[in-house]
């Protein structure tokens, strides 16, 4: 399972102060392509979304997001992206109606982390800073971090693999890539 969340705050300081137009969607978008990809490597893959208003139109400058990659350069060539084909809709697809489910779950718990986020913590090593947060968990709440247990029982096979987009996460990407996101046109 992948899953990408954008802090829209963080992604306008970050915006404004590269006076980038970095969009959310795309950029979530694009995570999860790249997570496909270095889990399945050069495998064609296909990864349906479902409609939203605009969507092809997002899901080409997440392309490019992919395509202007300097990090990983090609690693998107081998997935595809489309959406769900008329007259179907996610209600038809159980597949798309658990990742609504865990979208929707995971988004309620990245909310319950943003007092730790804008709080003073450690910077840079992702497992010391996930160390730093359930130590904070445990000390404001009394207990860990805790997923509800749909949620848990529904992702519990499942290996996760989610890019959250901080500011801290947008910044050391955007020094990787040397600035660059989409081609000129």
């Amino acid at each position: 399972m992948v899953s990408s969340a954008v802090w829209i705050s963080d992604l306008n300081r970050f915006n404004a102060e590269t006076g980038l137009a970095i969009r959310p969607y795309p950029l979530a978008a694009y995570a999860c392509m790249s997570q496909i990809a270095i889990k399945y490597g050069n495998l064609p893959v296909t990864a349906v979304f479902d409609r939203i208003e605009k969507v092809e139109s997002k899901l080409a400058t997440a392309r490019s997001y992919a395509d202007n990659d300097r990090i990983f350069p090609g690693l998107c060539y081998y997935v595809a992206t489309g959406t769900l084909p008329k007259p179907l809709t996610s209600r038809d697809v159980p597949a798309l109606q658990a990742a609504d489910f865990i979208a929707w779950k995971v988004r309620k718990a990245h909310f319950r982390m943003k007092e730790w986020q804008l709080s003073e913590r450690p910077l840079g090593d992702r497992w010391a800073q996930w160390q730093h947060y359930m130590d904070w968990a445990k000390e404001t709440t009394g207990e860990g971090p805790v997923l509800r247990k749909s949620l848990d029982a529904l992702i519990s096979d499942a290996p996760v693999k989610s890019i959250v987009w901080d500011y801290q996460q947008l910044i050391t990407t955007h020094e990787a890539r040397r600035g660059i996101w989409e081609m000129a046109l």
